[in-house]
């Protein structure tokens, strides 16, 4: 993301910002972006005017009462639900526009502590009223974020919904809506948590952090370890962005000193394995590894101080189980005007699973030869109001 940012400068943001009178999904994406740019100010050169120009748009789509209203379906149903769907756009947006404004490389758009306040007021009215578990862990970080004078309610609330199991915790819906279901993933992971899962703990731990609580932390820090991928992310780009933003707030406050670590690893069932990681601070950012033997037990032996993570990773292929119907149905017609010389292509996507498919993409190649008739697609996005935007690559 860092090189993407560096890379596309002005246009990257710029082209995110949205022109309807309301908040939009792509508001929302907007509002990350915000975020994304204020925390990587500090580390990579950027154009603090863009992100100006976003932080008073975004500011200017606020009503009078202080809440961020979205008019676009989201792409994970975890984050609808009525008011509190709006209740939990508002709180995302309340945590940009306070990252922006404590940067110390971007100057915040004037009207942006305007919209902060209200925000926040917005947030305490509604936070008695508040019962989808997802926005209450988020409201937590937002009015924590902002020092509101409800932040003790707030994470007292917080950690009443929490799920403490074998010295970890997490925070999930109650009726496990946001837990996968191997009927419905063709790719499903039995032993990883949910995205809704990992961003809320996410935000829990943000909040619990800016109280300064470490110990009512650490076992929230431990349960989003655990979640780590074989590649180091968990389900989703956004609930990673959280994690890891969690873990960063999170691992300061452990570290003491550089540390040193002998970590040997060695196998009851192959003898003649052994392996040695040293940790130190020359490489104490290095991700190390190493393939140990199959079955049996691994033992651990370690000697030192300092802090390391430990993962043990275990791939394997299974047999495709459930229905192998596609989820999808594309029908494709081509209509040639010989007239012309021009064609007409007919896209036509149908989601064949009984519920809501959230955010679809479909990508075209145009035949050899042909351009896309720019005037024709701004007439027919006027038209259907189900198509929300399109995007031409090397026209």
């Amino acid at each position: 993301m860092l090189a993407f940012m560096t890379r596309t400068g002005k246009a990257g943001l710029s082209s995110l910002k949205h022109r309807k009178p309301r908040m939009s999904l792509l508001g929302r994406l907007t509002a990350f972006v915000v975020i994304l740019y204020a925390l990587a100010s500090d580390f990579v050169t950027i154009d603090s005017q863009q992100v100006t120009l976003s932080t008073e748009w975004i500011a200017e789509q606020q009503f009078p009462s202080g809440i961020f209203l979205t008019v676009e379906e989201h792409v994970d149903t975890y984050r609808k639900g009525d008011l509190d769907g709006e209740t939990a756009n508002t709180a995302f947006v309340l945590i940009s526009l306070i990252e922006a404004k404590n940067a110390a490389n971007i100057n915040a758009a004037s009207t942006v502590a305007a919209a902060i306040t209200k925000a926040q007021s917005y947030l305490q009215e509604k936070l008695t009223l508040t019962s989808r578990h997802y926005t209450i862990c988020i409201m937590a970080y937002a009015l924590a974020l902002s020092k509101s004078s409800m932040t003790s309610q707030a994470i007292t609330k917080l950690k009443s919904i929490a799920t403490i199991d074998d010295g970890v915790m997490y925070w999930k819906e109650t009726d496990d809506s946001s837990r996968k279901s191997s009927n419905d993933d063709f790719f499903y992971y039995p032993y990883h948590a949910s995205s809704a899962e990992i961003e809320m703990t996410g935000y829990g731990l943000l909040a619990i952090m800016q109280t300064g609580d470490i110990s009512g932390g650490l076992p929230a820090a431990k349960w989003l370890s655990k979640q780590r991928n074989l590649l180091g992310g968990r389900s989703s780009t956004q609930d990673t962005c959280v994690a890891l933003q969690a873990l960063a707030n999170f691992a300061p406050a452990v570290h003491h000193g550089s540390g040193y670590l002998n970590i040997h690893l060695t196998s009851d069932l192959d003898l003649n394995f052994s392996h040695l990681f040293i940790v130190d601070s020359d490489n104490a950012l290095v991700l190390q590894h190493a393939e140990v033997p199959d079955g049996g037990n691994l033992n651990l032996n370690v000697n030192g101080s300092g802090t390391a993570l430990l993962q043990a990773t275990v791939a394997y292929n299974v047999p495709a189980h459930g229905s192998s119907e596609p989820s999808y149905q594309l029908v494709v017609d081509v209509l040639e005007k010989n007239t012309s010389g021009s064609i007409d292509i007919t896209l036509c996507s149908t989601y064949k699973k009984n519920k809501d498919s959230g955010m679809v993409v479909v990508s075209s190649v145009l035949p050899s030869g042909f351009g896309l008739d720019h005037d024709a697609m701004k007439t027919y996005l006027k038209s259907n109001l189900d198509v929300k935007r399109y995007d031409v690559s090397g026209d």
